[in-house]
């Protein structure tokens, strides 16, 4: 079939729209074109041929009445559509009806606004983790059209807020405080105790310990902030001589002489600070005290008055 040729034109979905052909010469003939349905075009007709066949994908090719077999690979000739979207407080780059040839990549870029992160990247409907933490998202070897959308959620902070004994902190614990927001923490000293330190990200900060409180502004990345407490240094030296204990040391009952001062209570404290009077015995008629079921050692007993508190270090024998 020298000089011969055969012309086919396909759709994109692979359909024969236009067969013609040219030359056959001589003895040369063709009379059909068909299609299989594995791609296969067979090019039919007939040809002074030797009478020897050759068999070809199953195909027999012999005598005059020959075929003439053409492999047809549908390789489609489409742009695919990417539809890109964001919500509110971000950007995703690039953005809207996004066109990507048959078998290119496609990436795309999430951009929070400040104090914003990212929330969920829908993929075709289906939210994406491994994009959310990435911050981008590629399509590889595009042959459909496809989904991508972006939302954004506000940023949030923990502040650590702790106090030590005789004292609180306002609010406390973990404190979750929106980016960019104000967060204001109050220092409330017991009684005959005031602020001793007040540590803001493990600095103590003299203004906050004089104020009683501190302010955190336009909060953009975790906190923590600690206060301690002490007693009130000379708010007993006025009184201490109108308030004596004894016998000091004692073995058992202590007798407070007052004076002219009026006690309204007595509380017992231990080295480390901690209340150990609550189930002593204590008679406010005779301003006496029995720590006789108290260990050896020393101890510090605070007496409440009416023209304020004394207090006094006794030995416990």
């Amino acid at each position: 079939m020298q000089e011969d040729a055969i012309i086919v034109k396909f759709d994109n979905e692979g359909n024969i729209i236009l067969k013609k052909f040219l030359g056959c010469i001589g003895n040369d003939s063709f009379n059909s074109i068909t299609k299989t349905s594995d791609g296969i075009v067979v090019a039919g007709g007939s040809e002074l041929s030797s009478s020897i066949g050759c068999d070809w994908e199953g195909y027999t090719v012999k005598g005059l009445r020959d075929a003439t077999i053409v492999k047809y690979y549908t390789v489609p000739n489409n742009n695919y559509i990417i539809t890109a979207s964001a919500g509110e407080n971000g950007t995703i780059y690039p953005n809207g009806d996004i066109s990507v040839e048959y078998g290119e990549s496609q990436t795309f870029t999430f951009t929070p606004a400040t104090c914003y992160e990212i929330d969920q990247v829908l993929v075709d409907g289906t939210n994406n983790p491994a994009a959310v933490a990435a911050g981008n998202y590629t399509f590889t070897n595009v042959t459909a059209n496809h989904t991508i959308s972006v939302t954004f959620k506000t940023k949030s902070y923990i502040i650590t807020a702790s106090a030590g004994a005789n004292g609180t902190i306002d609010p406390s614990g973990n404190v979750t405080v929106n980016c960019g927001n104000n967060q204001t923490f109050t220092f409330t000293p017991a009684n005959c105790y005031e602020i001793d330190q007040v540590l803001v990200d493990g600095t103590n900060n003299p203004a906050a310990v004089a104020a009683g409180s501190y302010t955190f502004e336009n909060i953009t990345a975790d906190h923590t902030i600690s206060v301690t407490f002490k007693i009130i240094d000379g708010i007993y030296e006025n009184l201490s001589g109108s308030i004596n204990v004894y016998p000091n040391p004692t073995t058992g009952e202590l007798q407070v002489i007052s004076y002219e001062l009026q006690v309204i209570s007595i509380e017992v404290y231990d080295i480390y600070e901690r209340n150990v009077g609550a189930n002593l015995c204590v008679r406010l008629d005779e301003n006496k005290i029995d720590i006789s079921d108290l260990a050896s050692g020393i101890y510090f007993v605070k007496i409440y008055t009416n023209a304020g508190i004394v207090i006094k270090k006794v030995v416990k024998e």
